[in-house]
């Protein structure tokens, strides 16, 4: 079984309403453990994968995770979400699946191109013909 993740959630600067990559809990576990990469956090379920192991894990989001979610997605400036912990278990553990490998590992690594250099404004004669009829 994985190891549980206890992380403090805590509301710092901006993020991202009802968005589940740009979420104070996404970027909670993104800092708390190098490991842990690809966090979702959505209000049922909170999905990351773990490079040690090569497994995707998805939990159930426990009723504090939910309220914080709502209240952060409310928009409401009056409700500000109080900091609370993050304690995922075996519990609340819905699934583990091996991590998807890359389909094109060819698009993560940029090869340099050998393409020709583009021409600076001015030199081009489609330029050229488009300030003579202006």
């Amino acid at each position: 079984m994985p190891p549980p993740v206890r992380v403090k959630i805590q509301l710092r600067g901006y993020h991202q309403p009802n968005d589940d990559r740009q979420c104070p809990i996404a970027d909670a576990l993104r800092l708390s453990d190098e490991d842990i990469i690809n966090v979702v956090v959505r209000r049922d379920l909170i999905t990351f994968s773990r490079r040690s192991n090569d497994s995707r894990m998805g939990y159930y989001s426990p009723r504090n995770a939910k309220k914080y979610i709502d209240d952060c997605d409310d928009q409401d400036p009056q409700v500000t979400p109080k900091d609370f912990t993050l304690n995922l278990t075996d519990a609340e553990l819905a699934w583990i699946k091996p991590r998807r490998k890359a389909k094109n590992p060819d698009r993560v690594i940029k090869k340099p191109t050998t393409k020709k250099p583009r021409k600076p404004l001015g030199e081009s004669p489609r330029y050229r013909a488009s300030i003579r009829t202006a």
